[in-house]
């Protein structure tokens, strides 16, 4: 469990890389475009700002105020779809850091979940241990009992062995003799010894 959670720490990693590298594109992007905006602002700033109406009441050259009434519909043609692609550009940016929020809060959850795994696995080496610890003690304390018992059963067999040499040694030697008593009751006349 742990190995997979930090496969997927890493993938979200990356994707927060990647993330990350979208959103420094789109900001050069957001800069170009409003650098371009800034420009476009500039040149109809220099242009003043006069209206298609006030051009046909001046009088001037009707092929100048064609030109310029063109010139003046190309700056507000490309000033819609400069401010167009910047609203999307926007868009996307606020949707990027929303995903990035959401994937850093995914990781964040990961590395919690990790330091809890973590912490459980310390827990049980932590039980293993002192599980280890207290066989081993109860395997010292049963191998000296062993070795006890051994001396034990050597004494007992150096014991039997020379009882048995003792009763070998008694049975080889004659039995002594002994006068035999007699149980019964003397006869009517007999003489009792």
């Amino acid at each position: 469990e742990m190995h997979a959670l930090g496969s997927k720490r890493g993938r979200q990693q990356e994707t927060l890389k990647s993330l990350g590298a979208q959103s420094r594109e789109l900001e050069t992007r957001l800069n170009s475009q409003q650098a371009q905006l800034e420009k476009l602002v500039y040149r109809q700033y220099l242009q003043g700002n006069p209206d298609s109406l006030r051009l046909l009441l001046n009088g001037d050259d009707p092929n100048q105020m064609t030109r310029d009434l063109h010139y003046l519909a190309a700056i507000g043609r490309a000033r819609s779809q400069l401010l167009r692609e910047i609203e999307s550009t926007l868009q996307r940016k606020q949707a990027l850091a929303a995903d990035t929020r959401e994937r850093a809060e995914e990781l964040a959850a990961i590395e919690e979940k990790q330091k809890e795994q973590h912490g459980k696995l310390v827990a049980q080496r932590g039980q293993r241990k002192e599980m280890l610890d207290k066989i081993s003690a109860k395997i010292s304390e049963q191998r000296r009992e062993i070795g006890s018992w051994q001396r034990d059963e050597k004494q007992l067999s150096q014991l039997i062995d020379r009882l048995a040499k003792i009763i070998a040694a008694n049975a080889a030697k004659p039995a002594p003799r002994r006068e035999t008593v007699r149980k019964d009751k003397p006869a009517v006349g007999e003489r009792v010894p």
